[in-house]
């Protein structure tokens, strides 16, 4: 039976290995490659995170930043039977009359429960329905 060194030397990955072996401070470059890979992976994963972070912040800001009427309203919608927690915006045209409203509610998923927000956003700001939009909340709020 030969041993197994010699079934590694004449196979392709043994054949591969003798000439990486050939090759010029083959340890230096492989050391490049892994370090080249190792900081590939480090940015890539703290780019990431750093991305995920000013989202939070932005979307906690603008909680914070919500008009009176936005909170009102907010409020307002929070208080349907299925509808969890909610934010609102009101774009405001020129003469300070609501042009549009944007809604992100949690049951905002169930048609019914689209159908009662929009009807009370209709009836709150008299914007058309046309103008306004209902989303579900991500991840619960």
């Amino acid at each position: 039976m030969k041993s197994l060194r010699e079934k590694w030397n004449k196979g392709r990955i043994g054949a591969f290995f003798s000439r990486l072996k050939s090759v010029k401070n083959i340890e230096i470059i492989i050391a490049a490659v892994l370090a080249l890979v190792a900081i590939v992976i480090y940015f890539g994963i703290s780019l990431s995170g750093n991305r995920k972070s000013a989202v939070g912040v932005a979307a906690v800001s603008s909680f914070s930043s919500m008009s009176a009427d936005e909170k009102r309203l907010a409020e307002t919608i929070s208080c349907i039977e299925g509808v969890g927690e909610c934010t609102t915006f009101i774009k405001t045209g020129a003469n300070k009359e609501a042009v549009g409203v944007i809604v992100v509610a949690e049951g905002a998923n169930d048609v019914t429960k689209r159908v009662e927000i929009i009807r009370c956003v209709e009836v709150a700001t008299g914007v058309t329905v046309d103008k306004i939009q209902v989303y579900q909340m991500a991840n619960g709020g």
